[in-house]
């Protein structure tokens, strides 16, 4: 009895390292950008989106100027190009919103959603 136990644990512990790599390829990866390359994207290009992915009483109280207010909630029914480069943010460090944001839209087949690296505190304290 305790052979049949220990290879089922086996089998199921194999199965799942199996699935791992299949699991975290569903993912995907992530790339920020720093406040001073999204300043020079906002002036030099056409196709940036900026977007601040938390309520809209915190986009009221506080945002970066020229961004698009869409709560976390709301990313799933963005309808913007999806070629366009799309810059995700939240309140700063610890914030996981903009990953989460950013997560979704590049399942959803947008080509560039990345986050802004310290998000608004970062933003607002460089001026």
């Amino acid at each position: 009895m305790t052979n049949r136990i220990e290879f089922y644990m086996v089998f199921l512990f194999s199965i799942g390292l199996a699935a791992m790599p299949a699991f975290a390829a569903k993912t995907p990866k992530v790339y920020s950008v720093t406040c001073d390359e999204l300043r020079q994207s906002m002036q030099t290009s056409t196709n940036t989106i900026v977007v601040y992915v938390r309520s809209a009483a915190e986009y009221q109280t506080s945002h970066i100027e020229g961004a698009l207010s869409r709560p976390l909630d709301t990313i799933p029914t963005a309808s913007w190009p999806k070629t366009a480069d799309i810059v995700l943010y939240c309140s700063g460090v610890g914030c996981p919103l903009s990953k989460t944001a950013a997560i979704e839209l590049l399942r959803a087949g947008y080509v560039s959603a990345r986050t802004l690296k310290g998000g608004l505190n970062d933003w607002e304290s460089k001026g």
